[in-house]
């Protein structure tokens, strides 16, 4: 970069001699307040976040995936999370900087999940402590990872965008 260097997960600007660390989520932030306000626009999807929100081949629909994992009760706001998410995902579509930052949401989800969750459902964890986990170590993670420029709610409904393309889910397979 021209005006700084990457190093983890920042980038050290050197702003009238003085070094100012911003993160990469508040770098993608402000240039996205740049093209909405420029009206910039791109035609290209971004293949992580195509990866992550285009359906791949299920054996199961959301609701059955829940239901196997003994999570009925979750089931409407499941439905309804993933819609606002997949919704915000189509209102920012055409601003480069939003994919990013909706790809690197999922994609962050998605490890967190992967590194605190999936053990534990693997080892036979209660549903309370399933929970704890996905809430701490997943959703508020992840929403302060992402500088909350998404809500812990739109974490929820990024997790059910993941499991509904079947990315991750609540049962042992």
């Amino acid at each position: 970069m021209a005006l700084g260097d990457i190093n983890n997960n920042s980038i050290t600007k050197n702003i009238f001699g003085v070094q100012q660390r911003t993160s990469l989520v508040l770098d993608h932030i402000e240039r996205l307040q740049r093209e909405i306000e420029n009206h910039v626009v791109s035609s290209d999807v971004l293949e992580e976040l195509e990866y992550y929100t285009k359906p791949r081949p299920a054996k199961q629909s959301l609701q059955g995936k829940l239901e196997t994992a003994n999570r009925s009760d979750e089931i409407t706001a499941a439905i309804e999370l993933k819609e606002v998410f997949a919704k915000q995902v189509i209102k920012f579509q055409l601003h480069s900087s939003a994919q990013h930052l909706f790809a690197l949401c999922l994609g962050i989800a998605h490890a967190y999940f992967d590194a605190h969750v999936r053990p534990a459902i693997t080892a036979g964890a209660d549903r309370a402590t399933i929970d704890h986990l996905i809430t701490e170590r997943v959703v508020l993670e992840v929403a302060e990872k992402m500088e909350l420029w998404v809500t812990p709610q739109a974490v929820r409904g990024a997790l059910y965008t993941l499991a509904a393309n079947c990315h991750i889910s609540w049962h042992l397979e």
